[in-house]
């Protein structure tokens, strides 16, 4: 924030503070995706999905709170659940293909 002028010695109203913060977050957020996918490409790597987390939104999260400062936690969550779910399906599939084979 500090880059965008924000002083914290000044007496700032909290309306121009949290449009501040948020605009510093955009920004952290928007650098942090190009500087990945920059880095995937310099070592010829796919473009993948990456996610930003934080601990303690991300134990929020998965404490079942309502976290105001996340990211990609609920997606990461959602998204590490929805790839179990998937594995066991097919998991399942496999081992009811063997016993039908036998």
């Amino acid at each position: 924030m500090k880059d965008m002028g924000y002083d914290s010695d000044d007496d700032e109203s909290e309306d121009q503070k949290k449009k501040l913060y948020q605009a510093a977050r955009q920004q952290f957020i928007q650098q942090t995706r190009q500087s990945v996918k920059e880095n995937l490409e310099n070592a010829n790597m796919p473009d993948q999905r990456v996610y930003i987390v934080s601990n303690e939104p991300m134990l929020g999260v998965m404490k079942e709170k309502r976290p105001k400062k996340v990211i990609d936690e609920i997606e990461l969550l959602s998204d590490l659940i929805g790839e179990a779910q998937t594995r066991r399906a097919r998991r399942d599939a496999e081992a009811a293909t063997v016993v039908k084979e036998k």
